[in-house]
């Protein structure tokens, strides 16, 4: 059986207000790219409190199927990459970020993370369950045909989970 994962805008609102959870400001359409970047990266951090250290994710995201709401999969510890990308894809609609999810592979794994496309058509990755790190391009990210994604990279900026 497939995992279905439910997501409710407000059930997701209500949760963050459960928790003391604010979303950044809404982004005006005639944001510069680092208002943009600011407020993605602030973002990133909200999704890395909620959700929890990447490295300590419960093991029942991987058994879990059937339908379950997103919030539930975040109360219950097992949000993985899949989870904590839906999760910032629905909180950047909310603020106005241009965003989406993308689903693929890097080193050598299932993945997901998000892209931010900004005005200039630079591309900003998040990657919730990879910290920053000294070289974080030394991650190879792959579509689910396989083709390397970013490559050249001049216009891609790294956000990482915040540690």
């Amino acid at each position: 059986m497939r995992e279905v994962i439910e997501v409710r805008k407000t059930d997701l609102l209500d949760f963050l207000t459960k928790k003391g959870k604010i979303l950044p400001d809404k982004i005006p359409s005639s944001a510069d790219a680092k208002t943009i970047k600011d407020t993605a990266k602030q973002l990133a951090q909200l999704v890395h409190e909620i959700c929890g250290d990447p490295n300590k994710a419960l093991p029942i995201s991987n058994e879990l199927s059937g339908k379950m709401s997103l919030s539930e999969i975040i109360e219950k510890g097992g949000a993985v990459c899949r989870h904590r990308s839906l999760l910032y894809q629905v909180l950047a609609y909310e603020i106005g970020l241009n965003v989406r999810t993308v689903k693929g592979s890097t080193n050598g794994g299932n993945h997901a993370w998000n892209e931010i496309i900004l005005p200039s058509g630079e591309i900003m990755i998040v990657d919730n369950m990879n910290p920053e790190r000294a070289n974080p391009f030394s991650r190879t990210y792959k579509d689910l045909e396989g083709n390397v994604r970013y490559n050249p990279m001049p216009f891609v900026t790294f956000i990482g989970g915040v540690k």
